[in-house]
This record gives structure tokens, sequence and C-alpha cells, in this order.
């Protein structure tokens, strides 16, 4: 009979949506389907249509095709092992450690990812190889094969025997699909999966090394050499478990591709298992930023986050609570905001694509990631406690990484700020900061890790430390670019202008957010700039509304006009304010800037959503503005302080709106609030700006980097 071997397709699911978990090459009862490797290096079923019955049974245990979800747990549990050798030896707390462990002296089968001689593969471990366990330790950052271990799993089960099952949440939903039926003596755990590497591209960077370091065995992704939070780092070791080759992961390019999305699995990016249902007994990860909710709770050695999701799952957890020094509750709402995966899953680098096909085509594809997975500093006022200097830092952040970058804020904080929960909460959760950099000295150092640093927008060279914003601290082979700066007056008047000249003379790229900017740059400083648009204008609504699904906040049924303005104008204007009559007797009046049930201060979530949900929005703010263009609401503008006129003025003309700018609120008629902004008109021309603005920072940030002198 003629071997007809093809990729398969519709059967059970298209090729892009697999999951690799084998359930399907695993029930074949005529050995139709095999698992073979294809063109990524992804594990994939093949099919040979002359054995195939049609029996359907690889449709039915296809985990994409549909399977069981167990209630989402409404608690989270930060725990650490006793045994502090062994976690200091684990990825995060050691919880799987300890599960396996107990199921080992219980007579029992554990079933985990190990690897050897770099190779990663699913194995059953029992007393009979108990030399093998400690390989199931660690994170091991690659799909595991798992060869043939579903079927030796279901002959356990059947002989009674206690079976604990370890993979990705796909692999567990894969394993329970192909059993059928459930089994008591089944434990499963999946832990929290960001997705998973080729593993033909992790041979390949390991082939590359092995030129060097040829001593080498295997390989190790995380080690805790730098403290728990320090976590990534690439190792080689040899037989004898001597380390001769050691790279950070912020520096290794195997790790910063996989956690750049560059490298992984195509279903990864669609993954329906990144949220808190699951279809394990319980989930495992690590508890990242838990000193924030409990400083108790870590200890630098590795805390673990654990989601119960069954009956059986929390049986076994009471049996292994003497394993514990630590086990507590903590709100699940925590847990997603410092787990993503819970909420949503990894999406795709936009580089994925031609990584793979360089691949395909025998290049050099590491040559391609080194170029791209470029790590981009940024520099602005995310410290600030209000709305506009957030959301810029957030979109710019966005944008950067659309490009198929990797940004991260700079943590400088340029000022003593009071601490506000609301504010702190969305940096937390929406920003991803460096270390705190605490003065000069620690920009000087913090600054080698970055090919790349962006400062913008706002107004950063008013009159801030030149030394600071002007990057001064900025060495080496680096690009530095100005997104939107803003200089907030007509004129250059700090002192030393010609140090300013200088400085601004090592930026490969300027850009600033008025015309005055542009002005002061060609005729203060000789130097050419671009006038683009204020970074939050250049992402969609629709990039905001993760914000708000976030924070969920309760609206009123009611329609409201909301104001957002300055305490100065606030105080000035309250009588109006307070009486709706004022605006046509129609609707109710709201500060959008205070929680409309309880009167706190709004949260970002809160504040964009009743600007969403304002019929117009009465303020003297910028962003407020920028923010009702974004959900396309009526505004009017209320003249600001002389600071904050030059920006909104500039932004108003270029949009043909100056029509919308009143000196008092006693301006305000029914007439001017239901005088509705042509939306249409208005976004053909923003639209063209837009695509400048974003055509400036393609440009900025593909430019070769240059030694700064």
């Amino acid at each position: 009979m003629k071997d007809k071997l093809e990729k398969i397709d519709s059967i059970p699911v298209r090729a892009e949506m697999c999951t690799g978990c084998s359930a399907c090459a695993s029930v074949c009862p005529t050995g139709a389907i095999k698992m073979s490797v294809d063109r990524e290096g992804f594990y994939i079923p093949v099919f040979n249509k002359e054995l195939c019955t049609n029996c359907k049974l690889c449709t039915k245990v296809c985990p994409v095709k549909g399977c069981n979800f167990n209630k989402a747990a409404d608690t989270a549990y930060a725990v650490m092992i006793k045994d502090e050798k062994a976690r200091l030896s684990c990825s995060s707390g050691g919880v799987a450690y300890a599960l396996s462990k107990y199921v080992i002296e219980n007579d029992g089968y554990v079933c985990g990812c190990i690897n050897q001689n770099f190779e990663t593969f699913h194995e059953i471990i029992s007393k009979d190889n108990l030399y093998l366990f400690d390989k199931l330790k660690g994170s091991k950052y690659v799909q595991s094969d798992i060869r043939d271990v579903f079927k030796r799993i279901k002959i356990l089960l059947r002989d009674k025997k206690l079976v604990l099952f370890i993979g990705t949440g796909c692999q567990v939903a894969g394993l329970k699909n192909y059993l059928i039926k459930p089994y008591a003596n089944l434990i499963t755990v999946d832990f929290i999966c960001h997705g998973v590497p080729s593993p033909k591209v992790l041979t390949d960077y390991c082939d590359i090394l092995k030129q060097k370091y040829y001593s080498a065995t295997t390989y190790s992704t995380r080690d805790k050499v730098d403290g728990w939070q320090g976590h990534h780092a690439f190792n080689l070791f040899d037989d004898s478990g001597n380390t001769v080759f050691r790279e950070h992961g912020k520096f290794n390019l195997y790790i910063r591709s996989f956690l750049g999305n560059y490298i992984n699995r195509s279903c990864c990016g669609h993954c329906k298992f990144s949220q808190v249902q699951r279809v394990s007994d319980i989930t495992v990860g690590d508890f990242w930023k838990i000193r924030k909710y409990n400083k108790k709770f870590d200890d630098k050695k590795g805390t673990s986050i654990v989601l119960c999701n069954s009956d059986a799952g929390q049986k076994i957890l009471d049996e292994t609570r003497d394993y514990y020094s630590l086990y507590e509750p903590v709100p699940i709402d925590f847990a997603k905001a410092v787990q993503p995966n819970l909420s949503h899953p990894s999406k795709e680098n936009i580089n994925r694509k031609t990584v793979f096909e360089l691949m395909d085509g025998n290049n050099d594809y590491f040559s391609y990631l080194n170029r791209k997975i470029v790590k981009v500093g940024l520099l602005s006022f995310h410290f600030a406690n209000d709305f506009g200097s957030v959301l810029i830092t957030y979109a710019l952040q966005n944008l950067v990484k659309k490009m198929g970058f990797v940004p991260e804020i700079i943590n400088f904080i340029g000022k003593e700020v009071p601490i506000k929960p609301n504010f702190v909460s969305f940096r937390d959760n929406f920003l991803k900061l460096s270390s705190l950099a605490e003065d000069y000295d620690s920009l000087c150092k913090l600054q080698r890790q970055y090919q790349k640093i962006i400062v913008g927008s706002n107004q950063v060279w008013r009159f801030f430390d030149q030394n600071i914003y002007m990057l001064k601290f900025a060495s080496g082979i680096k690009s530095l670019i100005s997104y939107a700066a803003s200089f907030g007056k007509d004129s250059y008047s700090a002192t030393d202008t010609e140090s300013a000249k200088h400085l601004l003379s090592r930026f490969s790229s300027i850009s600033v957010r008025e015309q005055a900017g542009v002005n002061i740059c060609q005729n203060q400083f000789g130097l050419p700039a671009l006038r683009v648009l204020d970074p939050t204008l250049l992402l969609d609504a629709d990039d905001y509304q993760s914000i708000i699904d976030f924070y969920a906040p309760q609206n009123i049924n009611q329609e409201y006009i909301g104001y957002s303005l300055s305490k100065k104008n606030k105080e000035k204007n309250n009588d109006i304010l307070s009486n709706n009559q004022n605006f046509g007797n129609k609707f109710l009046i709201k500060d959008i800037t205070r929680n409309f049930s309880n009167n706190n201060e709004s949260n970002v979530g809160e504040w964009l959503s009743y600007v969403k949900n304002s019929r117009c929005v009465i303020t003297d703010s910028y962003h407020a503005i920028i923010f009702s263009i974004i959900f396309k609401r009526n505004f009017i503008c209320l003249l600001p302080s002389v600071n904050k006129a030059g920006p909104i003025f500039s932004l108003l003309s270029l949009l043909n709106l100056t029509d919308r700018m009143v000196k008092t609120l006693n301006d305000i008629n029914p007439n001017l609030l239901n005088n509705t902004i042509n939306y249409d008109e208005l976004y053909a021309k923003l639209n063209i700006e837009k695509k400048r603005s974003l055509n400036y920072l393609k440009i900025s940030l593909e430019k070769k980097a240059e030694m700064c002198i």
C-alpha cells in the first residue's frame, strides 16, 4: 500500500489552530494519524488517507473542537514550599514539585516535561526511575513532545494507579479528551502559559552555542542566581551539572524571542485556555508582584500562584498542606492583574511570519531576530498623577510594541508625587516599568540595556533637567528619539541654551507636539523638527477598551454632560456647574474626575468610560479633548491657563475645531451643546496626520543606531 502522508487540514482542525497536543494521534485506532514536525519545527498531526476509516474519533477528542472547563476559581493562593533547597531549584514557589513528591511517595506516577541531551519531552516518572525526578523542575520554554504518554497513562489509570499529569492547558485538555471518561485517580496540573516556542528554534540556537561550549549536554531558561524576580537566564550545563554558559534573559536572544512572541506557535495568539476558567484540577504559575499585596508573601526565593479548579484539586492540596510554609488566599482579581495570561493570550508579534519564512528558506533568521528584538526605553512623566500623563505613556508603549520592538518605561521619578491608588493600579497593570532609577547615576547604568530611547510626549523640555530629559545620560551606540516632545512655551528660556543645542544635536530624530516647538528647534538650535500628533491620538478607541473592561466601571442610565476641569476652574464655576438649568435643564451634569457612585477620585478606566458615554464633555484639559475626539463625543473647551492654552489651541487649529472654545461657562448655550461635530470630516483630516506621525515613529525606530558623543 502506498504510504500517503499529508498535513492534516480539516480533520480535525486547520493546521494554524492545532495545538500539537497529540490526542488525535493517540486515539486513532488504525494508526492513520501520526505526529510529525512542520516547517516551523512544531509538532503536528499528519494522516494517511488510505488507513483512515473515517471513525471521527480524532475530531471527538480534539480540544480545539471542544473540551470541558471547570468552574472559574474565585480565589487564588500564594504558596511556598517548606523545603527551601528544593524551592531554589524550582521556577517559583515549588508547588508542582510538592505535588509530584507526594504522588511518588504514595506509589503514584508523575508525567511531566523533562529535557535530556537538548530534547524536551514528556516522561512518566515513578519510584522505578526516580533518577529523572529532578529533571521535572524548572520551566523549559519550548513545546514538549508528548510521544506515547497518553496511552501509557490510560493503562496506569485502568490499573487503579494514582497519576499526576503536568502540562500546558491544551495538553491537559488533550489528555482528558483522549481518556473520554473521568478517572478519580487522575490529577491534572496546568501552568499559566505565555505560549510555546518552536523546538527547532531552540535546537538551532543550542547548536550555535555548542560550537563554542561543546561540553554542554542540557539547558535551562530560569534560575535564581539574581533572585526570583531576576529569573530569566539561559544556561548550558555539562554532564556533571556545571554551568558552562549563562546569559541573563534581558540580553539572551532565545528568551527575548520567546517573551516577544516571535517564535511561538501560531495558535498561542488566540489560545482559549488563557482565562480563569481552566481545564485542569490545579493551575500554577509565578505570583509576580505579590509583594504589592503583602510583603510577607515574598522572600525573594519564589512564590507560586495556585488556582484550585476542582474538588480533586482541593483534595490533593489539602493532603499536601504540610509541605507548604505559606498557603494564603489572595483575591482572584489581583492574580489576574499580575498574570495577564489568566485573562487573555499573548498576542502574536507582527514579525513572527518573517522569522519562520527566513527559517524555511535556510536563511540566518537569528540575525534577523537580533536586529528586530530591540529594547526601547521610554522616558516621560509616567509618574504624574493625571490621566493624560499615564495614557501618553500607555499609548507610546503600545505603539512601539505594535511596530515589533520591545518597549520598557524608564522608571525615573522626576519629582516627588503623592501615592494615589487609582494611578498606582494603572501603572502596575498596564505599564511595563524598568527597575527604579533614583538619580542620574542610576540612569547611566540603566540605559545600557536599551538600543533606542524615546523621550516624550508631554512638556518634557519645558524647564526640567536637561541632563535627564535631553538624554545626557545616554551613551554608547544607540538611537535617541523624541516623540511629540513639548517646550510648553513659544521660546526656550533655560539659561544653558548651548548645552541644550548640543544635547539635541545627538538625536537621530526630533519631533515635537506643537508648531512652536518646530520654530524653537529651527530658530534657536538650528535643528530640523517635525510636528506630530500626541501619541494618544495614534491609537483607536478599541485600544483603550481593554482598560475600561479591566476596571468595569459602573455608569448611569441617564444622559449626562461630563466635565473635567482644573481645580481652579471647578471652584470658579461651581455655581454654574451645580445647576443644570444653565445647560438647558435636560441632562445631569457630572464631574467625570470623580467616581459616580462613591465620589472618590476616578481611576483611569472610569475616566475613560465617563468620557466615552458623555453626551458632551466640558473641559479645559488637553487630553479630555483628545479622548472626546477618540470616542467621537461632542466637547466644549473652556480656555485654560496660559501654560495649557498653547497645546490646546495648536490641536484645535490643526483640526479646525476652534469654534468649540469658550471664554467662560456662561458662553455655553443649548445651541452650542447641540451643535454636533462632523466626525467624518474631522477623521478624514485626522487620519492623514495619524499616518504622517506613525510613519515618523516607524522610520525613527528603524534607523541604524550611532555612537552618542
